[in-house]
């Protein structure tokens, strides 16, 4: 019985060391928490009000942040702004009731020593730019608006005068970043692209918004371009291109060879736009993503890969599941022919920039209302294979497309309101065709 007291009083002591050390970590983390600055651009002169350009007064409120970490906060008002730079350890908050608006002033987001007078040629920076940065973040339950109604009427004016596209400023980009937290922010109206993170890795997007007008041009939602580990979950994307854009066709000298993988799409509504995309660009390659528990509404496509012979790369360990559809143009597409597949092709020698699609699985789709079920299309050279549709449940008015693609099914139902449910043209085939009764 002794040794067991003398157990039991050291045992006692122990536990109260540990609670005691709890404590004073606990303690330590709040001290940190406050002792973390929270940086303002009303002490850099920013007037907020919506006119004025605050552009200076919010870096300088960045730059006080940037020695130790910390929060800029954006509160109570409208911020108009020049493109602005993030370093390491800096979080971006905007707050409800608040926006960080970009300037309409088109020379304002031309690079310092740009000579170009071409349209099409010139680069110009983001609203929101970080480049070789760590551990940063953007919050907040306001909005980033980037104003983008004249460069849209640029791009459109080009277009009418049978002018190359226009290249355009995007609203966030993110280059060679580590740890980002995008979160419970607004981002709306881009002048194009709205979230560009490229070559950069273990990024989490959480319960954003992405709003744009229907017939904005190219106002993709989330382009991750060659990153590792993503993440983006129960996000809103209603735009006028790409929902989701998962590219691998930069170019870093640093990274030669640096496609797109591990990316997981999760819990996300997406309603105008043009899909749940991979591509166009996927030369270096786009792997392992996962895509489920989507719902989409009245957009242009649903599922989406897409590339071209000058444009390729290998996609594979693709897996779309448990997604429901309304009232699409077309449910999926996928295709190595971009933008338009044509009519009739010929056989062409096999390239570096030749597409490679494989190893596709979407899993238990049900879809309603859609202009046709869609289209699997590869080039005669390179056809589709491994192409599995599981469990899919689609009523559309036109079936599914297939072309130089290998397709497997199980338990598929298609009810096309015109013609066959899945229209098998050149090279199109099912590998199990024991399943093709199943198919109507």
């Amino acid at each position: 019985m002794p040794i067991l007291k003398v157990s039991l009083r050291y045992l006692l002591r122990y536990l109260l060391l540990a609670v005691l050390v709890l404590g004073l970590c606990l303690t330590w983390r709040a001290v940190l928490a406050q002792d973390s600055p929270v940086c303002r651009p009303e002490d850099f002169g920013a007037l907020v009000d919506g006119q004025h350009k605050d552009t200076a007064a919010i870096q300088a409120a960045i730059a006080q942040c940037a020695s130790s970490g910390g929060t800029v906060l954006l509160s109570g008002g409208t911020y108009l702004s020049a493109p602005i730079f993030l370093p390491s350890r800096v979080t971006l908050k905007v707050e409800s009731g608040s926006i960080l608006r970009g300037s309409q002033d088109f020379k304002d987001y031309r690079l310092p020593d740009d000579l170009e007078t071409d349209l099409s040629r010139i680069t110009y920076l983001s609203l929101v730019n970080a480049t070789d940065a760590t551990d940063i973040a953007i919050t907040g339950q306001g909005i980033i608006d980037g104003a983008g109604q004249p460069w849209w009427e640029m791009e459109f004016q080009a277009r009418r005068d049978g002018l190359p596209e226009t290249r355009r400023p995007r609203l966030i980009t993110l280059t060679r970043c580590q740890r980002i937290r995008v979160q419970d922010i607004t981002l709306t109206n881009s002048p194009s692209f709205h979230l560009v993170p490229t070559f950069s890795d273990d990024i989490v997007i959480r319960n954003i918004k992405i709003l744009a007008p229907d017939e904005s041009p190219n106002t993709d939602g989330i382009d991750p371009i060659a990153c590792h580990r993503v993440q983006i979950i129960r996000c809103r994307i209603d735009t006028g291109d790409d929902h989701i854009a998962i590219k691998a066709g930069g170019v870093d000298p640093n990274f030669p060879d640096r496609g797109s993988e591990d990316i997981t799409v999760r819990q996300c509504t997406f309603l105008h736009g043009h899909g749940m995309a991979i591509g166009s660009g996927t030369r270096r390659g786009v792997r392992r993503v996962l895509v489920e528990d989507c719902r989409f509404r009245g957009g242009k496509h649903g599922i989406r890969i897409k590339s071209g012979r000058d444009r390729g790369g290998e996609v594979s360990q693709i897996i779309y599941r448990n997604l429901i559809m309304e009232d699409m143009g077309d449910d999926i597409s996928i295709t190595t022919y971009y933008p338009d597949v044509p009519a009739t092709d010929e056989y062409q020698p096999i390239a570096d920039l030749t597409p490679t699609f494989h190893d596709i699985i979407i899993t238990n789709l049900v879809a309603k209302g859609a202009n046709q079920a869609g289209a699997i299309v590869g080039l005669p050279e390179k056809p589709l294979f491994n192409i599995t549709l599981n469990q899919i449940q689609i009523e559309a008015a036109a079936g599914l497309r297939v072309r130089d693609a290998m397709i497997q099914t199980d338990d598929v139902l298609i009810q096309a309101e015109r013609g066959e449910a899945i229209v098998f043209e050149r090279g199109g085939r099912l590998r199990d065709a024991e399943t093709t009764g199943m198919l109507r």
